[in-house]
């Protein structure tokens, strides 16, 4: 078999992370291109291991997107990244568990107490801890206004992590 087609990985280990895998895939240059201009147009720059960081974050919504439980991203790093978006689909998982949605997608529009219930037993009871954590998925656009008792999920700012 030629040697291209062999997907290579090596273990890189160093003082900022735990072990990594290097991975060669091949994918559409089209897409490899569109994800390049993404992230200049994210972040103004390619600056070392941002690829990575992305590519990491695509994983993980992917998976997340795909499994039956939020408990994926439990291996997401302890810096704080995606705490919000974590704390957002957990939220969302224990809404879907309260009225008996498999699949978390399902859900469009949620009550507006159910979602301060959901916060008050995953974040805890405190008014202000309640308040904080609601004001921050709206104002990430997580959730919007629907009517007086609802919000609207935006699954599309919830795929690409409140970009």
């Amino acid at each position: 078999m030629h040697k291209n087609r062999h997907i290579y990985t090596y273990v890189i280990k160093n003082e900022y992370s735990n072990s990594k895998v290097r991975v060669h895939v091949y994918i559409r240059k089209d897409i490899w291109n569109s994800f390049k201009n993404f992230i200049l147009e994210k972040h103004g720059t390619y600056r070392r291991g941002l690829f990575s960081e992305e590519v990491e974050k695509a994983l993980i919504v992917y998976m997340h997107l795909h499994a039956q439980n939020a408990q994926i991203l439990d291996f997401v790093k302890s810096d704080g990244s995606f705490r919000l978006i974590k704390r957002f689909l957990e939220v969302l998982q224990f809404i879907a568990n309260k009225y008996g949605v498999k699949n978390v997608e399902e859900l469009e529009l949620i009550p507006k107490l159910s979602l301060e219930e959901a916060i008050f037993f995953i974040r805890g009871k405190d008014r202000r801890t309640i308040n904080s954590w609601r004001e921050a998925f709206l104002k990430a656009g997580l959730v919007e206004d629907y009517d007086r008792v609802s919000y609207r999920i935006n699954w599309e700012k919830v795929r690409r992590f409140g970009r």
